[in-house]
């Protein structure tokens, strides 16, 4: 009799671990699925994201000697042709430099105004201000363009760490900017690898 309840035992706690074996494989499966489905759907959105470069003067922010809060801005172009209708490329830079700032001043509540709502609702603060040390120092902007159907104006800036008043590399930022109703707002913007 023993035997059989020592042999019961085993096939239960066989047949248990055989069943947690199979909702983890189970489980993996399912989030290999889902990275497969996001990597497919990412190249997707970036094949069909066809852009044309805008010349675009390098512009460099820096510290001014009396405020950390204030920035000199070298001017660019005031607006573009494209089919026909005219990107207003000031404003759609004036939106990305706002957040710029702001993410140098580690605010939401300044990046806002330059925002689409939808944008803007799916950030929070502690997520916008990023870390403290090392601290964002300034950005550069390094590129624009804009898609063929003037929908979407696109620049690339790097933006400057500082660690201990030393610099401490940069990271890339991509901003995406939409004309809402006649007001330029940046609706995304994505960040690449940090490169000390």
């Amino acid at each position: 009799m023993d035997e059989k309840n020592e042999s019961d035992k085993t096939d239960s706690v066989s047949f248990k671990m055989s069943k947690k074996a199979l909702i983890i494989a189970v489980l993996i499966l399912l989030i290999l699925i889902l990275l497969i489905l996001i990597f497919v759907q990412y190249r997707k959105n970036k094949n069909n994201s066809s852009v044309s470069p805008i010349p675009v003067p390098t512009v460099t922010i820096s510290p001014s000697a009396t405020s950390t809060t204030k920035r000199s801005v070298t001017p660019t172009p005031t607006s573009t042709s494209l089919q026909g209708q005219t990107i207003d490329t000031q404003a759609a830079e004036t939106a990305a430099k706002g957040i710029l700032e702001a993410m140098i001043q580690r605010s939401l509540a300044d990046a806002k105004p330059y925002m689409t709502d939808d944008y803007y609702n799916s950030l929070n603060s502690e997520g916008f201000a990023g870390t403290s040390s090392p601290s964002r120092d300034r950005y550069e902007i390094i590129s624009s363009q804009y898609s063929e159907d003037g929908k979407i104006y696109e620049l690339k800036a790097k933006m400057y760490m500082k660690l201990n008043s030393e610099d401490a590399g940069y990271f890339d930022i991509t901003l995406y900017v939409v004309n809402q109703d006649g007001t330029y707002l940046v609706n995304n913007v994505t960040y690449e690898e940090h490169t000390p």
